[in-house]
């Protein structure tokens, strides 16, 4: 309910920055979830800098329900503020958000970073050595964007699994994902190599019964078809 509310768009006139400020601080001493987003919207909604810096500031310290205050946060804040002089207040933002929950902070600011900017910095980000779910929140811009430069790149992108455990199965899942999401070139030549390589992937005696099953879903999902093989080789 409250996701919807806040999908409403703009609920105040821009500029009233002191009546929104106030309006703020008073809905944060409401037990009411939807009274203290209500508020959050309030002042972003004035499109003022000094707005987007409070709300900011106060994802760290977000109360409870953490997790849910936080993702509206997040939602709350990029849906309205996505102008260029905005990314580098974002950039500073993820650098001090650095947990894997985190990551839908770093999928929802990197979006504006890439339609801005385009990919170079995503592309750094994924192929980086940091924690494999911000990787994948930069990855996932890619596949919610369908941008034609991630179907090429998916082969070297393979090889940068991890060797085991958690992180290999959260980064290919993801990159499987990835792949599904260029389902109507299924048909094309440059299909072919980055498919057989999340194929290599898939039979690679680390890769989790879980994560294969989730493969071959996207698999399915990629090539068209209904049945779900979890042996590479019957693909």
């Amino acid at each position: 309910m409250v996701a919807a509310l806040l999908a409403q768009g703009p609920i105040a006139q821009a500029g009233d920055f002191d009546g929104a400020l106030a309006l703020y601080k008073a809905n944060l001493k409401r037990p009411s979830l939807c009274k203290r987003m209500l508020g959050r919207a309030r002042l972003a909604d004035t499109g003022d800098p000094r707005a987007l810096e409070i709300l900011v500031a106060s994802y760290a310290k977000a109360e409870q329900p953490r997790d849910q205050v936080q993702y509206l946060l997040v939602n709350c804040v990029t849906e309205r503020f996505h102008q260029e002089e905005d990314l580098l207040l974002y950039a500073n933002w993820r650098r001090r958000q650095e947990r894997p929950e985190d990551a839908w902070l770093w999928f929802k600011t990197l979006l504006p970073q890439y339609e801005a900017h385009g990919a170079s910095e995503l592309v750094a980000l994924v192929r980086g050595s940091g924690n494999v779910f911000l990787r994948c929140a930069a990855l996932e811009v890619f596949s919610n964007r369908q941008d034609a430069g991630l179907l090429a790149m998916i082969p070297a992108l393979a090889e940068l699994a991890s060797a085991s455990g958690v992180a290999r199965a959260v980064y290919l899942e993801s990159l499987a994902s990835a792949l599904a999401e260029f389902a109507k070139l299924r048909a094309k030549p440059e299909f072919r190599a980055p498919a057989e390589a999340i194929l290599r992937c898939m039979e690679e005696a680390a890769t989790l019964p879980r994560t294969r099953i989730v493969m071959a879903r996207c698999l399915a999902r990629a090539l068209g078809v209904k049945f779900h093989f979890r042996e590479a080789a019957r693909w």
